[in-house]
């Protein structure tokens, strides 16, 4: 008696997925001096180059395994903001989309997603001078 070929189960056709809505968040272009809000508190970074990662010597330290040691380069001047991973492994996201190999330019309220680990980014603004009674 012959047995009848194995066939494979047919397979539905998986549907297609509706996107993930992603937030468009193009505030103004950052330029200058900012301040990072990180779960460790607020850092202020001047023009110039920061580097975000896991080393304790990272102008932006992050305490996050998922963290290279060297993860992102924050470049400030005084016309704009960049920010740009070093090859981490994990990846920077800004605002919930991947950053891919070029440099991006960061705008004021940009979401930074760094591991596990979310910060924020906004302009330095003035601080507006204390009023009322100030005790002698």
């Amino acid at each position: 008696m012959r047995h009848p070929t194995p066939h494979s189960t047919p397979v539905a056709p998986v549907p297609p997925r509706a996107p993930i809505p992603v937030t468009s968040h193009e505030g103004p272009a950052l330029r200058g001096s900012v301040i990072v809000l990180t779960p460790e508190g607020d850092i202020e970074l001047n023009p110039g180059v920061a580097i975000v990662g896991r080393d304790p010597n990272c102008e932006v330290p992050i305490h996050d395994d998922l963290a290279s040691r060297y993860h992102a380069r924050i470049r400030l001047s005084a016309d704009v903001v960049m920010i740009e991973d070093l090859q981490s492994t994990n990846g920077v996201y800004v605002n919930g989309v991947r950053l891919a190999a070029q440099p991006r330019t960061l705008h004021d309220g940009d979401r930074l997603l760094i591991g596990t680990t979310e910060l924020s980014v906004f302009a330095l603004r003035p601080r507006a001078p204390r009023s009322g009674n100030v005790p002698t």
